[in-house]
């Protein structure tokens, strides 16, 4: 079963072309383009398509001819320059377009001034989808409609009459390079819409109607800045908005779902060398490789011979006749062969090809040919071929069979009827994200790159681990399993998705590169326990102390308490700072004999989940008592619990009416539940929204949300595993979150007043966060000096470095060391600090610092000495 974990935000929909060099006014009012309906060849089933106004085959395209004919007969025809040249298409010839001047045009005719309604149609093979690039349109700045791919996006867009520049309305959904689809945008006057493969992948309410322009039709560019690259075939224009049926039955006629689909499924490389069997101590901290397993190969050496095998499925309905295959390798042909035989429907061929391994980005692919060695003509072109890097991390898929059977009923978002071919699908859209995600201080984009290695299907009746999905252990770098035994719980989530793209899968995977969720380092007002006056002690409700029991004694067999069968707790204290208790007393109204417990403990660490070494658990001590029973000990600790333990009679908890500790002959006074005030949704430290304090400083991306873009702080975290060992090879997975550990070796803060002015002799005290809550308890103290800077106090020695088995270190200063490791919890539950400036004579300044702001320092460039600005009134 899979879920869309994490709600996707929609993106801005922005202006398709940029609104500069308007060369001409805005033509004036136009009537529509009167046609009549008939039906085309292509319709079938009943279902009726309107004639278009304008079409363009494309097979009469020459390399000689000048023009590209009207198929419709309305005389329409299109004007080549540029050069642009002929290809094979979907069906017959197809516009080659080169990116830079190529262009179709056809003359303004009154034909083509829509006003309440528009269609248009075409079928594209894009060579790249990174920059704005026009299929279609009558459009300079914002004139009357466009088509065209912007942004790793397929873009349709209207232009209503509104100022000098008009009113434009957009959708877009996912393009992919290299595959060719079926684009239409219809415009109805109420709204728009953007069809994918027949299937409508985005719309929007647009009230209005066109504003006029007299220019031309423009196909594969126009603006200049917009040059289509890439296949353009069988473009359609209709004076009407064609329904969502007339638009499927248009894909239809051009990838016929009932015909023979043969299909590229996966390509797996072999052998499969393990990933990191890591191991962290305590919990969540220290990775380090299981004993004995750190200097295991992890990638094939030069010269060694690797295997590709390609799996070849018929997904079709029908028997598909002999045919031929090649494998390239970075483009060249280096083999080629021949199917054994006739494939039936639903049958599978491997194909296998040896390779001496070479490091560095290279690419293999393997692709279908008819059995004349010509592109194979099945109607269904987006999955004959399929590459991926040969340094590819390595992504396993299970598919249930019921999955797989619901998803061939269906068409999907690459225009298919084939689980396989939308898991594929993700896999190439996570890499073009991976490659279009470029910033300064990455100029490459994320240099990572997935393949899945491997689809296996799995009988419909088995069980669903959970997790991953994965019903065995994972072989690679990542698993992820789709369906299960209760369609019930996965069909809402694919009924949403089949048809798109699923960021939230992309998510998960991220998860499987070892990306963590950023949201650990949200903090609400409940989780910051910062107060602005004096160290108070504070008591904690009966049910957290319960919690907090349970998860330090789990499963220590020499603690009594883990014998206990329902564990009752009465009450936790925890003090700002250690206290040295020395004697407890505890009341029952009812006079009674009854048995209680004092355990004393380590601060936060032990109520949130972790259980610390035995050495740090402080005292305990154990008694029977009446009335207000003495007994005299020593421990000091951070947090005391008192437990009552009669184990025959737990309604009597209600009957412990007061408890004492005392320090020394001082009592300490908690059945009063004293307090201090907490500066957490107040003026010094006020919620952003609903009862948040802090929201991560990394914006909501793919693995702060499900949001389909990478900041610059996750496409560092990526490429910190790429040339490992100066092999140009990324790092094998196994390892969470290690990228944590990239902390400049000087962390200073720099404390300056509204003027820029530096103040020195400031009082700073640092607050951690340690599992999700920031104790009132300052982890450093100090001033700033003339500079107004604090430098952090650091571990530097190379003893502190982790090693990751390939013999090198990371040796770096850590200002979120804690009582368990030097190094932070690799997902980031003690990941935020909180500073406070203090200023004689002014008011407190508090400010949050999180990990990423530490690491994306080193991201830039300054891995020698960050630097924190603060700004204080």
């Amino acid at each position: 079963m899979i879920t869309n974990h994490g709600a996707g935000r929609r993106l801005p929909i922005r202006y398709p072309f940029p609104l500069l060099l308007l060369l001409a006014s805005l033509g004036g009012g136009c009537q529509s383009g009167a046609e009549e309906t008939a039906t085309v060849d292509e319709a079938r089933q009943g279902i009726s398509v309107p004639a278009p106004v304008a079409a363009w085959t494309f097979d009469d395209c020459t390399l000689r001819r000048p023009i590209i004919k009207d198929s419709s007969g309305n005389t329409h025809d299109a004007t080549k320059s540029g050069g642009m040249r002929c290809a094979q298409g979907v069906r017959g010839r197809a516009g080659s377009f080169d990116g830079v001047d190529d262009a179709a045009t056809v003359k303004d005719a009154p034909a083509f001034h829509f006003r309440d309604a528009v269609t248009v149609s075409a079928l594209v093979r894009p060579s790249r989808v990174d920059r704005m690039q026009t299929i279609i349109n009558k459009w300079y700045a914002m004139d009357a409609f466009a088509l065209a791919i912007e942004g790793g996006r397929y873009l349709f867009s209207v232009a209503f009459p509104n100022g000098g520049w008009g009113e434009t309305h957009s959708v877009a959904a996912p393009a992919r390079a290299g595959a060719w689809a079926h684009v239409v945008g219809v415009f109805d006057g109420k709204s728009i819409a953007l069809y994918f493969n027949g299937t409508l992948v985005a719309s929007a309410p647009a009230l209005g109607t066109l504003q006029d322009s007299t220019r031309p039709l423009m196909m594969g560019n126009h603006p200049s800045w917009s040059a289509y690259s890439g296949l353009i075939d069988d473009v359609r224009i209709f004076g009407v908005a064609l329904s969502a049926e007339q638009v499927a039955e248009l894909a239809r006629s051009f990838f016929p779902t009932t015909s023979s689909d043969l299909s590229v499924s996966y390509i797996e490389r072999t052998p499969q060398y393990p990933k990191y069997d890591v191991r962290y101590q305590p919990s969540g901290y220290n990775p380090a490789p299981a004993p004995g397993t750190e200097n295991d190969k992890r990638w094939p050496d030069l010269g060694d011979t690797v295997q590709f095998t390609a799996r070849v499925r018929n997904q079709g309905t029908r028997t598909v006749p002999r045919f031929r295959t090649q494998w390239l390798i970075d483009g060249q042909v280096v083999a080629s062969g021949r199917s054994s035989g006739r494939l039936a429907a639903g049958a599978t061929q491997d194909y296998t090809f040896s390779w001496n391994w070479q490091d560095g980005d290279h690419v293999v692919r393997f692709e279908l040919l008819d059995d004349s060695g010509l592109p194979l003509n099945d109607g269904l072109v987006v999955n004959d071929a399929r590459e991926q890097r040969t340094n590819a991390l390595l992504l396993t898929a299970y598919v249930w069979e019921n999955f797989a059977t619901w998803m061939a009923a269906r068409d999907n978002s690459v225009g298919t009827r084939s689980a396989e071919d939308w898991i594929q699908f993700h896999s190439d859209e996570m890499n073009r994200l991976f490659a279009s995600s470029v910033y300064p201080s990455q100029p490459e984009g994320a240099k990572v790159r997935i393949a899945i290695n491997r689809i296996v299907r799995v009988p419909s009746t088995t069980p669903d681990p959970g997790g991953t999905h994965a019903p065995e252990p994972c072989p690679t770098d990542g698993c992820w399993g789709f369906g299960g035994p209760a369609p019930a719980s996965w069909t809402p989530w694919i009924e949403q998705v089949h048809a798109t793209r699923d960021n939230g899968l992309l998510h998960e995977w991220g998860h499987q590169l070892g990306l963590i969720d950023l949201y650990q380092m949200d903090v609400q007002v409940s989780e910051c326990l910062i107060t602005d006056g004096p160290p108070r002690a504070e008591t904690f409700s009966n049910s957290s102390a319960l919690s907090a029991i349970d998860r330090l004694f789990d499963g220590v067999a020499s603690d009594p308490i883990a014998t206990y069968e329902s564990r009752p707790v009465w009450f936790a204290v925890r003090f700002a700072e250690p206290r040295a208790v020395t004697r407890a007393r505890v009341k029952f109204s009812d006079g009674m004999t009854h048995s209680w417990e004092i355990w004393a403990g380590p601060d936060l660490d032990s109520v949130n989940g972790r259980q610390p070494p035995a050495t740090r658990r402080g005292g305990k001590v154990v008694t029977s008592g009446t009335d207000w029973g003495d007994q005299s000990f020593s421990a000091e600790a951070a947090l005391v619990w008192l437990l009552h333990v009669d184990r025959q009679d737990y309604d009597r908890m209600s009957h412990v009416t007061e408890w004492e500790l005392y320090e020394g002959d001082q009592r300490i006074d908690v059945a009063g539940l004293i307090k201090a005030n907490r500066v957490a949704g107040t003026a010094l430290m006020p919620t952003i929204a609903w009862d948040v304090v802090h929201y991560n400083s990394v914006p909501g991306d793919l693995m702060s949300g499900a949001a389909y873009f990478l900041d610059e702080y996750h496409v560092w975290a990526l490429n910190t595993d790429a040339n490992w060992n100066g092999r140009a090879l990324p790092l094998r997975r196994g390892y969470y979150g290690k990228y944590l550990f990239g902390i400049p070796t000087q962390n200073v803060l720099a404390v300056v007043d509204g003027n820029g002015t530096a103040v020195a002799g400031a009082t700073i005290e640092v607050f951690q966060q340690q599992d999700s809550v920031i104790p009132n308890v300052p982890k450093y103290r100090g001033t700033t000096d003339s500079a107004g800077h604090f430098t952090f106090p650091h571990y530097t020695t190379p003893e502190h470095g982790i090693s990751f088995g390939q013999g090198d270190a990371l040796f770096t200063a850590n200002p979120f060391s804690t009582i368990y490791s030097e190094y932070p919890h690799v997902v980031g539950t003690n990941g935020v600090l909180v500073v406070r400036v203090s200023v004689s004579g002014g008011t407190d300044t508090y400010r949050f610092l999180d990990l990423p702001m530490f690491n994306l320092e080193v991201a830039r460039g300054h891995g020698d000495m960050g630097v924190y600005r603060i700004v204080v009134p």
